[in-house]
C-alpha cells in the first residue's frame, strides 16, 4: 500500500540585505528558508538551523562551523571541491546526515542526505538544500507573489 503524499506549507522568511549602488531603496528580500534539525546517526548531537531552499544548488550544504557541533570529525569525512559563486572553490567535506523539518499540526519530513560542509557558508550561517538530498527527493512549489512554497512527501 502506498502512503498518500502529504502537502506542507511554508512561509518565506524576510532576510535583511546590505544597501547597494543598483538597489538603494531595498531593505530586505524574501527567501524559502525552513527551520531544520540537523542530526547524525553516529552522535547524539542534534542542531537547529536555518536551510535555504536553492533550486540552482547542486548538493545540501552547510556550513562548515556545524560538523564540531554535530560531533563529524573532518578527517573521516569525504573531501572535494566544489564550486561556488563567482566560480570560487571551495574545498568541502561530505558526511550521511539526518534533517528534520519540524512542521506545524502534522508529523516531521525527516530523510537522509549526503550533505556537504563548506567554510564559504560561514558568512550565509545557514544551510542551502539542492538537487542531490533534496529537491530529488521531494516536488517543490514556490509561489513568490504569496511568499509561500509546498513541499509534497
Amino acid at each position: 500500500m502506498e502512503l498518500k503524499p502529504e502537502r506542507y506549507s511554508f512561509t518565506y522568511k524576510e532576510i535583511d540585505i546590505r544597501q547597494s549602488a543598483a538597489f538603494p531603496n531595498r531593505k530586505s528580500v524574501w527567501r524559502p528558508y525552513l527551520e531544520i534539525i540537523l542530526s547524525t546517526q553516529t552522535s547524539e548531537y542534534q542542531l537547529r538551523s536555518d536551510a535555504w531552499l536553492d533550486s540552482g544548488a547542486d548538493h545540501c550544504v552547510f556550513p562548515l562551523s556545524f560538523t564540531a557541533s554535530l560531533g563529524l570529525n573532518l578527517s573521516t569525512m569525504k573531501k572535494t571541491m566544489i564550486l561556488g559563486h563567482g566560480g570560487i572553490e571551495n574545498p568541502t567535506y561530505f558526511s550521511d546526515v539526518i534533517i528534520t523539518i519540524p512542521a506545524v499540526n502534522q508529523p516531521p519530513i525527516t530523510f537522509t542526505a549526503f550533505a556537504g560542509f563548506a567554510a564559504g557558508l560561514e558568512e550565509l550561517g545557514a544551510g542551502v538544500l539542492g538537487h542531490a538530498g533534496f529537491f530529488d527527493s521531494f516536488a517543490v512549489l514556490f509561489e513568490g507573489r504569496r511568499k509561500s512554497f509546498t513541499i509534497v512527501t
